[in-house]
Formats: structure tokens, sequence, C-alpha cells
């Protein structure tokens, strides 16, 4: 009995020692015990900044739980929660959490762990870096997660996000998402990647901005060499994006400091994939202020290099937001009109090949940049070589580039193409005039008129050569024509070596002759419905004719 008596003290002994003393160690255990299986589940780590059990109520109240990576890179922190437990939780394995930033409750069955998510405040991620290096900043959550544990843990999660705040690097500093639906997410440890079926974004807000110190590596040399990863990291699958009534506000600071809105945006993208390589296929509508409407579809796909294909199309964009570029591409503002865009653009292995169809409506030319780089691409003179009555200007711009060339910019690229399809026109204006005539060629020899000797009679040839002009400059309203009349003293004076050269009687009869030829030309002009006012009669000086051969009138288009 006396023995008896002693064993039954030294149990109620170490049984009251236990529950004084639970609380303190049994924290210790848990955490111990829990650090390692989230360790082992899920390879990242946990720890607790305090812990208190108390083993009466079951209940287990924490301070400044924190999850990290295998990095150290701190992914979650929990500042404060209390775990509740029972007697029937702990034998059904369930359970529920409570604080300021987390409500949730869970059930285990089998291998399986249905997770509710009543309230989860965003703010517990801390600044968890997600991909394009964005930051969580606020927003909350609701919703459902399925945990199966066999060998490794797989997570079947239905979220609905609500006032999303993302923190952005320089350029995309800022993203809101007013309500986000993610339904079907689920991570394969083995695999490394997360899965999401589905995704739509309600109201989504980015902020772009664009400055000199902008840095996007966008070839090869400015990635590095190609290595191979010593480990996969983590891959993003998502089949189906849905984004509506979306806003992006685009701020550039390098050009214009005046914020675009592009509201109303929409559409889909699919095929997502984000890890060692990215990719997508991409169909989307927006509105620009509020005026212009955009469409853009396409697909994407990079890893050590890019292919890609887009079609875009711009309808009604004001003057105003091109004008920054313009005048810094091609040296020349602009005061008014609106412009219409197709552009179609496909990049094989990082090369870039396609071509920006352009209309100008009712567009006019402003100032010139007094600091561009070099002579001004002569945009007036081909705009009057391609305005039609109606006040449009339609071009078509190929454009070509290497994306594997560390020099590779967009803008040199764009601004390369543009002055040489510029060129292309001003160069040879006549053969574009002479296509525009009913049964012409582009070879029609419409630039100089010519003379017998000593006359300023119009032949046959030439009236209907003028009359043509006439129809061709008549579909091209804008333009402005320069009428230099020659005379040639060997062959437009009788005997040029019977008075001194350059007598003032001689000079006179020759400029009088030129003066004669270029009237005969412009009276035919005007005569053939040409308004008098886009014609101007220059006379040459001689030292410009003397080795001339034939006597002509020269025609120059102005601008």
């Amino acid at each position: 009995m006396t023995f008896l008596r002693r064993l039954s003290a030294m149990l109620i002994l170490f049984v009251v020692v236990a529950f004084a003393a639970s609380p303190f160690i049994a924290p210790w255990l848990l955490e111990n015990k829990i650090r390692a299986e989230f360790s082992r589940a899920t390879g990242s780590q946990l720890s607790l900044g305090w812990a208190l059990f108390n083993p009466f109520s079951l209940s287990l109240t924490t301070r400044n739980l924190e999850v990290k990576n295998a990095r150290g890179d701190r992914l979650i922190l929990l500042r404060s929660a209390k775990f509740d437990f029972d007697w029937s939780d702990l034998q059904a394995g369930s359970g529920n959490v409570k604080s300021d930033e987390l409500q949730a409750s869970w059930k285990r069955t089998g291998n399986e762990t249905v997770i509710t998510l009543d309230h989860v405040s965003l703010a517990v991620f801390d600044g968890l870096q997600t991909v394009s290096d964005f930051r969580v900043m606020s927003g909350s959550a609701h919703g459902s997660i399925l945990l199966a544990s066999d060998n490794d843990i797989m997570a079947d999660i239905y979220l609905q996000v609500h006032d999303l705040v993302l923190q952005g690097p320089p350029d995309l500093p800022d993203a809101r998402v007013e309500i986000a639906r993610i339904h079907g997410l689920s991570y394969d440890r083995n695999l490394n990647q997360i899965t999401v079926n589905s995704l739509s974004l309600d109201r989504p807000q980015i902020d772009i901005v664009r400055t000199d110190e902008t840095a996007a590596p966008t070839n090869k040399s400015a990635l590095g060499p190609k290595t191979k990863p010593a480990k996969a990291g983590l891959n993003l699958l998502m089949p189906d994006v849905y984004m509506e009534n979306g806003e992006v506000t685009f701020t550039d600071k390098k050009r214009s400091g005046d914020p675009v809105a592009f509201t109303e945006l929409a559409g889909r993208f699919t095929n997502v994939v984000i890890g060692n390589t990215i990719g997508a296929a991409f169909d989307l509508t927006a509105s620009i202020a509020g005026e212009s409407q955009l469409a853009v579809a396409g697909q994407f796909g990079q890893g050590n290099i890019l292919n890609a294909s887009a079609q875009l199309r711009l309808d009604n964009l004001s003057y105003r937001h091109l004008t920054p570029y313009m005048f810094h591409l091609l040296g020349r503002s602009a005061d008014a009109g609106t412009a219409y865009m197709d552009i179609d653009m496909a990049v094989v292995d990082d090369m870039l090949e396609g071509t920006l169809s352009l209309v100008f409506d009712q567009w006019k030319w402003g100032a010139k940049n007094p600091d561009f780089d070099g002579d001004p691409a002569p945009v007036r003179k081909a705009f009057n070589l391609l305005e039609g009555s109606g006040g449009r200007v339609r071009m078509t711009i190929p454009v070509e580039g290497n994306l594997a060339d560390p020099t590779f910019k967009v803008d040199a690229v764009v601004r390369r193409a543009t002055r040489r399809a510029i060129g292309d026109i001003v160069g040879a204006p006549f053969k574009l005039l002479g296509s525009l005539i009913p049964g012409g060629k582009s070879d029609l020899d419409l630039d100089k008129i010519e003379f017998a000797a000593s006359s300023a009679d119009l032949t046959p040839l030439d009236r209907s050569k003028l009359n043509a002009l006439a129809v061709a400059m008549n579909l091209r309203p804008q333009l402005q024509l320069r009428i230099d009349g020659i005379a040639i003293s060997a062959i437009d004076l009788p005997d040029p070596n019977s008075a001194p050269h350059g007598a003032d009687e001689e000079v006179e009869r020759l400029q009088i002759l030129a003066n004669r030829r270029a009237e005969a030309v412009y009276n035919l002009l005007v005569g053939a419905g040409v308004d008098a006012g886009r014609l101007s009669i220059d006379i040459l000086p001689l030292a410009e004719t003397a080795k001339r051969k034939k006597p002509i009138v020269r025609l120059e288009i102005s601008e």
C-alpha cells in the first residue's frame, strides 16, 4: 500500500508539473514539430517569435509567425493569432484560427484537409514579391483550400481577392485590382509548378512610367550568356486569364510628362507560362483617353530567344498623343489631325519583321525641332505628295531589326524605317504623280518640259504631259509646284559669239525668254484647273544654265 500511495503521489505530482510547465514546454515542442513538418512538405522555413499554449482550453497564441523561402526571404508575417482546439477537434482533425489579419478553420479527413478562409488580410504577406518584381502591399481574400498530403502536398485553391495593391519597380510603380477570382489553383511540389485553371480580374489598374533611367533588357546580350540553371525555378501556368473594366495609365517622361489613360481595358490571355520561359497568347481591347479605340492580339514565347507575332489596330488617335514622338523621331511637331494605325509584327529567332500601315486624317505639321540631331525628315513635302482630296494620307512602312543586337532600340528602328520610307517618296516625286494619272506610269517624265531653240512654244507632246500633270496635281490639292524657267545662251541666242559674254542686252533677252517659257507652263496648268496660288515662277541665274545642253523648264515640288 505504501508503494501504491507513493506511486500515486508521484503521478499526481508529474501531472501537476506537466500542466504547470505545458504553457512553456508545449510551444517549444509544437514549434519544433511544426517547423520540421512544414520544411519537409514545402521547402520553406517557419518560425514563431513567441507562443503560449493553454492546456486547459487547448489554445495556442502566437506572435510574429513568419514563413520564409529557402533563400531566407520573408513570405508571410502573421503578427498575432490564436489557434483554438477542443477534444472533438483533435479527434476530427479540425480547428480554427482567429486574428485581426486572419480568420480561418480547417478539417482533416484521411489525407485531405479542407481549409476555409473567412477573411485573410493580404498584409500578412508583408511585401511578398510576386512575378515581375511586384510586391503584395494590401488587400483581402476569402475562399477555400483543399490540401492532399501523401508523400507530397497538393493544393487546390478557390479564392476571391478584393482591393489588391501591388508595388512594382520604377517603370511599373503601382498596380491595383478591385476584384480577382482564382478558380482552381493547385501546386505540385514535384514539378515545382503552380497551375491556375482560371483567373479573372475586374477593374485592374496599372501605372507605367517610362524614363531615361528605365532599363528593360530586350536581347540576349543584355540577358548574358546562355547558362544552364542549377535548379529549375517555380513555374506558373494559367490556361485562361480574363480581364474587364481595366485601366492603364502611361506616363512617358522621356518624351512628354503628360499621362495617357487606357480605359475600358478588356480581353483574355491564354496558355500563360511564367518561369524558366515565359509565353502567352492575348486578345485585348481598350480606349485611349476616351477618344481612340485600340485592339491588339498575338502570342509570344521567350526562353533564350524570342518568338512572337502581334497585330495592332488603333483608330482615331489624336495628334496630341503622337506629336512628342514625331518631334523626337522626325524633327517636327504636329498641330492638328488624327491617325489610324494597323501594325503587323513578327519576331522569329529574335529577328523582327513587320509593316506599319498608317492613315493620317486632316493632318497639319507644326514647328521644327531646333535640337533635332541631323536634318528633320521632309514630312511636309511627303504628305503633300500623298494627301488626297479627302485630306487623308496613307503610308505603308516596312520595319525590321535584330533584337539580339546590343544596340537595338525600338525608337531607333521606327525612326530609321520612317525616314527611309519618306526619303523614297520625296526622292522621286514625279514618279509618284505619274502613277496617279489614269493609264499613267511611274516612269512618266513629268519633271521637265523641253523647248526648241529660241522658242517658248509648247509642243503637242508637252501640252499632253502638262495636262496629265494637272490631273495629278488636282488629285493632290496640297502640292506646291515651282516652275524654273531656263534659257541657254549657246542655244537660244542667234550668234552667241557676236557680243561679249554677259552683255546686258543679251542677258535681258535670255531672261525674257526663260520667263516666257515658265509662263507658258504656268498658264497651261492654270487653264487645266490648277489653282494659281499653288504655282510659283523662278528664273534661274545664267551661271546655272551655262552647261545645259537643252533649253527646258524644270519643275520642282516645294513644301
